[in-house]
């Protein structure tokens, strides 16, 4: 005679992004269709990082870019950020080297450094 426990089963559905922009919204539709045709690694990172909350995607600043970017002495790469880019005031914005940045949100002075 044992205890009777409650079985626990984990929840099914389809995740969804709580974010109520349609337009990221349709984006996270696309994303998720090209890695379920595709089976790209980088599209699955970005459709997973997408699908997170804004406290998940904290914000990236216009130097740490730089530095990632340094990192890869190629100035024909793309950085691509699933998040918001910021500028950052400590860093003398004149000096920074020629990058391309794809991100979903810039704010208005990563927007003038960019």
């Amino acid at each position: 005679m044992g205890i009777d426990r409650k079985v626990f089963t984990k929840k099914g559905g389809v995740r969804q992004t709580k974010c109520q922009d349609p337009y990221r919204r349709v984006l996270v539709k696309i994303y998720k269709f090209l890695y379920r045709r595709a089976k790209c690694a980088f599209v699955g990172v970005v459709a997973k990082r997408m699908m997170k909350s804004g406290k998940r995607r904290p914000p990236l600043s216009v130097g740490k870019i730089c530095k990632f970017m340094a990192k890869r002495q190629n100035n024909k790469r793309i950085a691509v950020i699933v998040g918001d880019v910021t500028a950052d005031m400590r860093r003398n914005l004149k000096t920074l080297p020629p990058m391309k940045v794809c991100a979903l949100r810039f704010t208005r002075l990563g927007q003038e450094v960019n």
